[in-house]
């Protein structure tokens, strides 16, 4: 039977991790925000789609949270520049890299675009300088106007840092910030303004997942799962034909003498009968409620308080009392104090093997 329970549990362990593992790999499947197109990127870890509500917690990395806009398109939100959302054009997981566009014009890219407090890290960073010319400033190359930020009463334009080698005229300094590019027009620093803003990430490291497949912790945990019910297997297949040899061994030797156990005969304590009970002492306590001993005024069987005119019983060998009712119902049953546990010298015992034995002679004696 035990060998029967070892070899099930050997391929019923193995199931039901195969089960969990499906089951866990299926609910963290890749999706995306457009079911049926090859061009929306797709998302997988570490990255998770926060707005579909079968893709569990656990399927992504904090801070790598994206979501679907109304038009189906791939969204991330960065916490500095929040509630600015950036479409997502690509995704590449061996590189650790997403390539984003803002949802708006030139100068939300400018202005609003910032890293802090996201796990992204901008490559190819290029500097602009940022000015606010008044509305009759004349923007020649290499500045460039920012038509979306600007007004009727002025005009807000940018120049790569590397080529504002004088400020235009009319026009005042804001500031400068590094805007990340897609690496591929350094020579004509204004395209990344018009093109995707190229973002990475160095932390969770998930290329040598991409590269080799499982990763370490899911390989230890296959070789967990499959060697311990496979061992397991095999300890049940050893032990079952270790005993089909004993089993058989006894077949083609019946002589051999087994081993004999004595066992011992086992005591019951009984109660005590009423006799034994009635001649213990009795005390009745009288009006003064004074006991015989000063700090024992509960009964321990039935946890009252002992009042005048109670009847008292006192065990001979502890001196422990109690009302006479509740320790009469006691002994007959127990013949043990119920404090102190102690046995009386008068108690009776049985022994089930000793009478057994008697009847047994007794028999034998007739027979002969």
């Amino acid at each position: 039977m035990e060998t029967l329970q070892i070899l099930c549990s050997s391929f019923i362990i193995p199931f039901f991790l195969f089960a969990y593992t499906a089951s866990s790999a299926d609910l963290c499947k890749p999706s995306t925000c457009q079911a049926f197109s090859s061009q929306a990127p797709q998302v997988r870890f570490p990255f998770r789609l926060n707005n579909q509500e079968q893709v569990l917690e656990r399927c992504g990395y904090p801070g790598f949270g994206l979501s679907c806009n109304n038009q189906n398109q791939t969204v991330l939100h960065l916490p500095a520049t929040d509630p600015e959302q950036f479409i997502v054009k690509s995704i590449n997981y061996d590189k650790q890299a997403l390539a984003i566009e803002p949802r708006f014009c030139l100068g939300n890219r400018i202005t609003l675009f910032s890293l802090l407090g996201s796990p992204f890290s901008g490559d190819h960073l290029t500097n602009y300088t940022i000015y606010n010319c008044s509305s009759e400033a004349e923007v020649l190359p290499p500045a460039r106007e920012i038509a979306c930020l600007s007004g009727e009463n002025f005009t807000v334009a940018v120049m790569a840092s590397s080529a504002a080698i004088y400020t235009p005229l009319r026009c005042r300094n804001i500031s400068t910030i590094a805007v990340p590019g897609n690496g591929y027009n350094d020579d004509w620093p204004y395209e990344h303004l018009y093109e995707e803003l190229r973002l990475t990430w160095s932390t969770p490291d998930c290329r040598s997942c991409s590269d080799k497949g499982l990763p370490r912790s899911a390989k230890y945990g296959i070789i967990i799962g499959v060697g311990i019910p496979g061992l397991i297997f095999l300890i049940g297949v050893v032990g079952y034909a270790f005993g089909k040899i004993q089993a058989y061994n006894r077949r083609r030797n019946p002589d051999i003498e087994l081993p004999t156990t004595t066992i011992a005969p086992v005591v019951f304590m009984t109660g005590l009968d009423k006799p034994t009970i009635e001649s213990y002492p009795k005390t009745v306590v009288g009006d003064s409620g004074r006991l015989p001993k000063l700090y024992d005024v509960t009964c321990s069987i039935c946890l009252s308080e002992y009042q005048p005119k109670d009847t008292l019983r006192t065990i001979p060998e502890c001196k422990h009392y109690f009302h006479a009712t509740c320790i009469d119902e006691w002994l007959a049953l127990n013949a043990t104090c119920p404090v102190c546990r102690k046995t009386p010298e008068t108690s009776s015992t049985v022994t089930p093997c000793s009478s057994v034995s008697s009847s047994s002679s007794t028999s034998s004696a007739s027979t002969s």
